[in-house]
C-alpha cells in the first residue's frame, strides 16, 4: 500500500489524532458566571502567606533622564525624581532547612518619569 492511502486505526478520532472524547466531556462552550463581589473597600490584602511585609525595597526603572549641565566623575549628586509605582510584588523568603517563611519583602518597581538636580 502507498503512504497516505491507509485508513487511520480505529482508536483515532476523525481528525487522525489520539484525542478521543471522554465520557462526561462537554463541548468547548463557556457558561456565564455570576459577578464576583468583594466585600469592603474593594482593595485586596497584600498579606501573603499569613505574614505582613517586614521590609520594603524599591527598584527604579525608566532608562535615561535628561538633565542640564555636566557631571564630573566621582561627583555626588542629589536628585529629585518623579516616579510612578508600576508594580508591587510580595516576596516570601524561606528558611532552607525548615521551609518556613522567615521574612516577607514588599518590592516596589518605580518607573522614572522625570528628574531634577538639587545639588552637584
Amino acid at each position: 500500500m502507498e503512504a497516505g492511502t491507509m485508513a487511520p486505526p480505529a482508536d483515532l478520532n476523525p481528525n487522525g489524532t489520539g484525542d478521543v472524547d471522554l465520557e462526561g466531556e462537554g463541548d468547548d462552550a463557556v457558561s456565564t458566571h455570576d459577578e464576583v463581589v468583594i466585600e469592603g473597600d474593594g482593595q485586596l490584602s497584600l498579606t501573603i502567606g499569613g505574614k505582613k511585609p517586614t521590609v520594603s525595597k524599591v527598584v527604579i526603572r525608566g532608562g535615561a533622564v535628561a538633565m542640564e549641565g555636566q557631571l564630573q566623575k566621582g561627583e555626588h549628586v542629589t536628585l529629585e525624581l518623579e516616579v510612578v509605582v508600576a508594580e508591587v510584588h510580595v516576596i516570601d523568603k524561606r528558611d532552607s532547612q525548615t521551609r518556613e517563611v522567615v521574612e516577607t519583602v514588599r518590592k516596589h518597581v518605580l518607573k522614572t518619569e522625570g528628574a531634577r538636580r538639587i545639588t552637584g
